[in-house]
C-alpha cells in the first residue's frame, strides 16, 4: 500500500462550464461517501477562466485508486457523461517525497 496524489486538469467546451461543475460536484459527493481510501478531494474552477477546472485528490492506497478509476461502473458512466462537455482532460499521478 502506497499513497498517491492525483491531479486532474480539464477545460470545458465554451458554454459548458456549468454542466462540468455540476457533474463534478455530484460525483464528489459519491466519492466522499463511498471511497475511504480517498483522503482529500477538492475541485477548483479557475477564477479568470471559468472553463478551466482542476481536481486535487490524495489517496492512501494506490491500488484502491487504480480499482476506483478502472473498475467502478459509476466512474465509467461519469466519464461518458463528462466527455461531451470537455475538450481537454489530463491526469497526472504524484508521490510525496517530503
Amino acid at each position: 500500500m502506497s499513497a498517491v496524489t492525483l491531479l486532474i486538469q480539464s477545460r470545458a467546451k465554451p458554454g459548458h462550464d456549468g454542466e462540468v461543475r455540476e457533474l463534478m460536484a455530484a460525483k464528489f459527493v459519491r466519492i466522499r461517501a463511498e471511497e475511504p481510501a480517498c483522503d482529500v478531494l477538492v475541485g477548483h474552477q479557475q477564477a479568470d477562466e471559468p472553463t478551466r477546472f482542476m481536481i486535487y485528490e490524495e489517496w492512501s492506497d494506490r491500488d484502491e485508486l487504480a480499482q476506483f478509476t478502472t473498475t467502478r461502473e459509476h466512474m465509467q458512466e461519469y466519464f461518458a457523461q463528462l466527455d461531451p462537455h470537455v475538450e481537454e482532460f489530463d491526469r497526472s499521478f504524484w508521490t510525496r517525497f517530503i
